[in-house]
């Protein structure tokens, strides 16, 4: 079964070897499938992203034909190098000319959309304060299969005192950052736990911020991961409230000065509190600001004990 997204375009343009095409009075019509998901929040995205790099607004409609047409839609499909993450962006053109993007899961269909937006040119014609017109093209040569090199490409955000953007966010705000991590393939966001710290430029707090960003991220299937030194705040009341949870990544320095079996006997408590809630989610640790008897001691443990409550070790920072 297969989703589809039809963004309605105007002019074919033959440019030397490139073919032009223009976007400027662009239409999304939507075709849902019984059974598939939702495209809307892709719908949105291409909408909201579009906009920010134009100013111009791709509208909804499900009636407009004989148009050049972008078509959107994401499920597994025989193609031996595009890969779980990857996309397909492909031109043809018959009766009308019609760019396919294809991601191979609904987070392979966001990254496709991101290079699409990435590849479009905006030209402004006319004076801006009486007759500025603007003009969205995109130049064509050749289809595009990628996939992603490496399976993490993650992003912190840091909502914290010590932060001097992030602290004075709001969700929208949130929201628009991930937006463009998306469209450049991120696929994790890293949150770092509630320290306690009060900040005057907070919008709300460390606890309920982290609660709705997850919510958020979620929202454009990226997975969800928490810095959570051992010295932070609310773990279990976290890790119970919280929706959705991929992975806990606890540092053993900065902050953090116990000793490597301390460490790892006190992360083993946390990850069975994670475990109870989520599963399948990931446990990672770092071996930083360890001395040199407690980095022998850290791998000593590790293999003597393979402890498979624990995903891998972080390098960094």
């Amino acid at each position: 079964k297969a989703i589809a997204i039809l963004l309605i375009s105007a002019i074919f343009l033959i440019e030397g070897s490139l073919h032009k095409y223009t976007f400027t009075d662009a239409v999304i019509v939507a075709t849902i499938s019984p059974g598939i998901d939702d495209l809307s929040i892709a719908t949105r995205f291409i909408q909201q992203q579009g906009y920010k790099k134009s100013s111009l607004w791709w509208p909804v409609n499900n009636t407009v034909k004989n148009k050049p047409i972008i078509q959107l839609s994401y499920e597994p499909i025989t193609i031996k190098s595009l890969k779980d993450e990857g996309y397909q962006i492909k031109l043809t053109s018959t009766s009308v000319p019609t760019v396919h993007i294809h991601g191979q899961s609904k987070r392979g269909l966001y990254f496709g959309i991101g290079k699409f937006l990435r590849l479009l040119n905006i030209e402004n014609h006319g004076n801006y304060h009486t007759n500025n017109t603007r003009k969205i093209t995109i130049s064509w040569d050749k289809d595009i299969v990628s996939y992603p090199e490496y399976s993490i490409r993650g992003h912190m955000i840091s909502y914290r005192s010590i932060s001097n953007t992030y602290d004075a966010w709001d969700i929208p705000q949130m929201e628009d950052y991930i937006q463009d991590l998306v469209a450049y393939g991120t696929n994790q966001i890293e949150l770092v736990a509630p320290d306690g710290h009060s900040d005057p430029h907070f919008t709300r707090s460390q606890f309920d911020m982290t609660l709705e960003m997850a919510t958020l991220i979620a929202k454009y299937d990226l997975k969800v991961s928490i810095w959570y030194p051992l010295s932070s705040l609310y773990y279990e009341q976290l890790i119970t409230k919280i929706e959705h949870l991929d992975s806990i990544f606890i540092p053993s320095g900065d902050p953090g000065s116990l000793p490597a079996d301390k460490f790892l006997q006190q992360s083993y408590q946390q990850s069975l509190i994670l475990r109870q809630h989520f599963p399948n989610a990931e446990f990672w640790v770092s071996c930083q600001s360890f001395n040199l008897k407690n980095i022998e001691s850290f791998f000593h443990i590790l293999e003597t004990t393979l402890p498979q409550w624990l995903t891998g070790i972080v390098y960094g920072p």
